[in-house]
């Protein structure tokens, strides 16, 4: 969480991305709670071999 406080200052740890602008993985990854608007989330089974 440090980590986070040094990128992203103090806030309450919740973080809504209106224009897509971070990492979704890395953002979490900091203990952050994210929410990308407008960017759908893809299930982890998708793209892992499917031909679709």
């Amino acid at each position: 969480m440090d980590e986070a406080r040094r990128v992203f200052g103090d806030l309450p740890g919740l973080i809504f991305d209106g224009r897509n602008f971070f990492d979704p993985a890395l953002v979490r990854s900091l203990g952050l709670e994210y929410h990308a608007i407008g960017r759908g989330e893809v299930p982890r089974e998708v793209g892992a071999g499917s031909a679709g």
